[in-house]
């Protein structure tokens, strides 16, 4: 048996230069075709997803801090939810991300799904019909068949030149040989000065740069990598074969690429936009140019233009500002050098090559009429955008058309344009309505383009009145129902009967109060006292409804000590004078009269009640609050003694100001020195002397040499003087002279600032009222202050029921439309009277969702809120039996029979109109109307329909103007029976609402 050799077999060792020879056929042929990256990279792209779940996720996905992510919304999402949730919202579901699409995220990578070319906020209907949509960009090529060949060509000659290589899997964010040279060039250049190193960034990683990257910019090599691996995983998204996406990749990047901003419209993103801002070419027709074959001279000059143009914006978005703004002589330099290597590389022909060489089109902004940001929009602009402002927290409607929402809103979008069509053909003059309107008498022969007409209607539902249609002719961001302030008498009166009602029904339940135990002046707490004892059984119904039969007298022939003076009111009509009325047909007529009457009787009432504090005020001189009454009235009484002056002297040099206060007579010496010295006392006495001299009028009495004028600018120097003296000596009101003092020291300063610092001027001027003995002049300020106390107890009855301004006139005046109101607010009284007294929550959007089928979609419902009870049950009712009279028998009857029911037969339909003649009046020392300027002309009718709907109609017309227009609220009336056929689309045929989906599951 041979002996065994204690010697081992040396292992096998490939030579060195075999590993290397393979190693680099492995990488060479996975640079080729990225077959184990492809395997990988779609596999993590495959895990990194993201699923609606029920509720708000507790981690969500927040976007990175590129211009795509911050424009579309991604990167706000989080703020978002939460102005949702503040504003009243739910987040019902949100996107989870998946463990690995989470820790991917973690790394910086941007999640890899199937992104949006173009996208912006979407209005949909409760029918999820569109009815508003802004795509942006605004144009751009929706698939990559659409992008003429010979652009694809030049785009990959100068870009990405393997991007469309034949091989299925290959990974369109690394160009290897490309990546390489640029790594050299970039090593080399960190120790060679001035040398620019090479690109390596494919179309893939160039597009991630400009959608991901913050400010678009590669600010390190760590963030070139960042681009590299979420590029080359968003590839993979559909799979190991890149081929489509790779397509798709061309048509993205041309969408994306941004370009200096053109004045009027912002930032400029992506080629097609390009064509039609900086050239005012519509790309479909440059597509169509560079599609067709040039076979005449003619059609290759054409092209060739084209083709310039575009090859321009393509190497212009290098750097956009400089070469299409700093320095356009440089691009046109870049073009022809390029043109020649295309030429050489036949990606065109030397013809084309020529002809773009000869064709010099201009670099300047030249935008084509349809490029505004509503292009793709309905014309007119919708008050929801205005909305969404508040709802999500953004600032500008700029932004909020760029956020990636669709919002799904309550209203019917194809009646509503049925009504818009209806109320604007009231405005045209050639239009058969509007002809009839002016043959019936309701329009008069001014132009009725001049009109604004809005309309709204709302339904009640169990917990919500969701707006279901609204229409205005202005087409503008915020509603006119909503943003217009109108003074609207018989509107007015409406919230006057309201209050009315509200304190009988207090009253009702005083049953033990006897009449005499009542101050006399209390006209309403004797009347309930005395009917109330008379008849114990009567019910709350019963009760009201008598009241709304007490009388009042229509005389106008009685003065009214209200807002501080003595004042006269008139009738609309002079038969209704002599006749009295009951509250019921004075509600049903409009009478102007019976209302002051019942507004006294309601002011009286709270002053003089039996649990009132200041019922004794004006019998007793020693009663503890007449001191702080009288202070608060000689604080308000200067107050507009010196809002006058202001309104009289703003703007105005202090010379100026002395003029117009001495306009009306000659001042003497004293009068002018005084007030000189006063308003500058830092004047010198020469500068004295020449302001002096301004006065002179050439009489003697004006002969003063310069040692009288010297002798007048020590005596009356302001410092030695109390505040009635200085008043006294210049012949100017102490606050009025104080105000221009104020003025002339600083000639910016407003009413606000002078109101913070006159309290002591104010209280001071006034002091002779503490001390006069003349009883009756302290009892008209106090009355006055007793009546702005009821005026603010009445304001907050009316903010209850929606009124939508901070004060009330205290006059009653305010019963007649002095206080203004809004459309809106009255259609929203309409709906708490409808809903037996309660507050429902105004509901305009059933579902807002965020980032549709993304890694950050969000969708978010209003919560239901439980309505509020401002308005006794059996006062809402009494209201709504008055209102169906006033549509029946009184001055809307036009209206009554105007809806016809779902199962037959007429719906109920009351309401109150109201007509406002606003003017702006200037008058005299003694109250006399000396100039008047009209201000606008108003109609207007809110109404209630059946027992779910209301709304309102409102026509104006606004300036100087409006005095020769002589419409009423019976336009408004009718212009209500015009559009009942459309009302009963909504009504009578029952359109049901969107049914919101609570199956998250399906979203999905």
């Amino acid at each position: 048996m041979p002996r065994k050799s204690t010697q081992e077999a040396a292992p096998f060792r490939p030579p060195l230069g075999l590993l290397v020879v393979a190693l680099f056929t492995v990488a060479w042929i996975e640079s080729e075709s990225s077959m184990l990256q492809s395997r990988v990279l779609a596999w993590v792209a495959g895990q990194s997803t993201s699923q609606l779940v029920a509720g708000r996720s507790a981690r969500p996905l927040v976007g990175p801090d590129g211009p795509y992510d911050r424009e579309l919304g991604y990167s706000r999402i989080e703020s978002f939810a939460d102005n949702l949730e503040a504003n009243g919202f739910e987040i019902v579901a949100q996107a989870s991300p998946s463990p690995m699409l989470r820790k991917l995220s973690e790394f910086g990578i941007t999640p890899p799904y199937k992104e949006k070319g173009r996208a912006g906020l979407e209005i949909v209907d409760a029918h999820l019909l569109p009815s508003y949509q802004v795509q942006m960009p605004e144009r751009g090529f929706d698939a990559f068949d659409e992008i003429p060949k010979l652009l694809v060509d030049s785009l990959l000659f100068i870009e990405n030149r393997q991007l469309l290589a034949p091989a299925t899997s290959t990974n369109p964010a690394v160009e290897w040989p490309r990546l390489a040279r640029a790594t050299v060039e970039w090593g080399s250049s960190r120790f060679t000065a001035g040398d620019r190193a090479a690109g390596g960034s494919t179309l893939a990683t160039q597009l991630e740069k400009l959608r991901h990257s913050p400010a678009a910019q590669t600010s390190s090599p760590r963030e070139k990598l960042r681009q590299m691996a979420s590029a080359s995983l968003r590839a993979y998204v559909e799979g190991r074969n890149t081929a489509h996406s790779r397509r798709e990749l061309v048509a993205d990047y041309l969408n994306t690429i941004r370009l200096a901003a053109v004045k009027g419209h912002g930032e400029v993103v992506g080629l097609p936009m390009g064509m039609a801002l900086w050239h005012g070419v519509d790309y479909h027709d440059t597509a169509e140019l560079l599609s067709a074959p040039a076979e005449t001279d003619e059609q290759l000059a054409e092209k060739a233009y084209a083709y310039r143009q575009a090859l321009g914006l393509i190497l212009a978005a290098n750097r956009p500002y400089l070469f299409l703004v700093q320095q356009p002589e440089a691009l046109r330099r870049r073009i022809d050098h390029f043109l020649e290597m295309l030429a050489d590389s036949r990606v065109i022909t030397t013809r084309l090559r020529d002809a773009a060489l000869a064709a010099d089109p201009p670099f300047a902004p030249t935008p084509l009429a349809s490029t505004t940001p509503m292009a793709l929009a309905r014309a007119d602009a919708r008050p929801d955008r205005i909305r969404m402002l508040k709802l999500l927290g953004v600032e500008s409607l700029y932004e909020i058309d760029r956020i990636d929402a669709r919002v799904t809103t309550t209203t019917y979008d194809d009646i509503e344009r049925r009504v818009q069509d209806t109320i604007d053909a009231v405005r045209d003059e050639s239009s058969d309505t509007s002809k009839r309107l002016r043959r019936i008498g309701l329009l008069n022969a001014e132009t009725p383009s001049a009109l604004t007409i809005s309309f709204s209607l709302y339904e009640r539902t169990e917990r919500t009145n969701k707006l279901r249609l609204y229409a205005d002719t202005k087409r503008a961001s915020r509603a006119v129902d909503e943003s217009v302030m109108l003074d609207l008498g018989s509107t007015s009166k409406l919230r006057v009967l309201t209050t009315y009602l509200e304190v009988l029904n207090d009253l009702y339940d005083c049953d033990e109060v006897e009449a005499d135990q009542l101050d006399a002046r209390d006209v309403l707490g004797r009347w309930a006292a005395e009917r109330r004892a008379a008849m114990p059984q009567e019910t709350r119904r019963a009760f009201l409804e008598a009241a709304m039969n007490r009388r009042y007298s229509a005389s106008p022939d009685e003065r009214f000590y209200t807002g501080g003076g003595l004042h006269r009111f008139g009738n609309f009509k002079d038969d209704d004078d002599d006749s009295m009325f009951s509250v019921a047909n004075a509600t049903r007529h409009s009478i102007n009269l019976v209302f002051v009457r019942l507004t006294r009787d309601i002011v009286t009432h709270r002053t003089f009640r039996r649990e009132s504090e200041t019922r004794e005020v004006l019998d007793r001189l020693d009663h503890p609050l007449r001191l702080s009454y009288l202070e608060r009235a000689a604080l308000a009484e200067g107050a507009q003694l010196i809002r006058n002056a202001y309104r009289s002297y703003q703007g105005m040099r202090s010379d100026e100001m002395r003029a117009l206060a001495f306009a009306d007579r000659t001042p003497t010496p004293r009068n002018a020195a005084t007030a000189i010295r006063f308003m500058q006392p830092a004047l010198d006495v020469d500068a004295f002397a020449v302001e002096m001299q301004r006065f002179n009028t050439g009489t003697a009495l004006w002969l003063l040499d310069k040692d009288a004028l010297a002798q007048m600018y020590d005596d009356y120097e302001s410092s030695q003087f109390s505040r009635s003296d200085l008043a006294h000596l210049s012949g100017i009101d102490w606050l009025e002279l104080w105000t221009m003092k104020a003025l002339s020291d600083d000639p910016d300063t407003t009413t606000a600032r002078l109101m913070a610092i006159s309290k002591e001027e104010r209280t001071e001027s006034f002091a002779w009222l503490y001390r006069t003995k003349k009883k009756d002049a302290q009892d008209r300020r106090i009355k006055s202050e007793l009546e702005v106390d009821v005026f603010r107890w009445m304001h907050a009855q009316w903010k209850r029921h929606g009124y939508p301004f901070a004060h009330l006139v205290p006059s009653l005046a305010t019963a007649l439309g002095a206080s203004a109101d809004r459309p809106a607010a009255l259609a929203e009284l309409m709906g708490i009277i409808q809903a037996d007294g309660m507050r429902l929550p105004t509901q305009r959007f059933e579902r807002i969702r965020l980032g549709a089928d993304t890694p950050y979609d969000t969708i978010a419902i209003p919560v239901p809120v439980d309505g509020e009870r401002v308005m006794a049950r059996d006062v809402a009712r009494v209201l709504k039996d008055t209102l169906i009279d006033v549509a029946t028998h009184g001055t809307a009857r036009r209206t009554g029979a105007a809806l016809n029911g779902p199962r037959g037969g007429r719906l109920p339909v009351g309401g109150k109109t109201g007509t406002g003649d606003h003017a702006r009046k200037t008058t005299d020392a003694e109250g006399n109307v000396v100039s008047e300027v009209a201000v606008s002309r108003s109609g207007v009718f809110p109404f209630l329909v059946g027992d779910r709907y209301f709304g309102a109609v409102t026509v104006f017309v606004e300036g100087p103007a409006s005095d020769r227009y002589e419409f009423t609220s019976s336009l408004a009336t009718e212009i209500f029976r015009i559009l009942s056929p459309e009302l009963e689309g909504v009504i009578g045929a029952g359109l049901p609402a969107i049914e919101l989906v609570q199956n998250v599951s399906s979203l999905n």
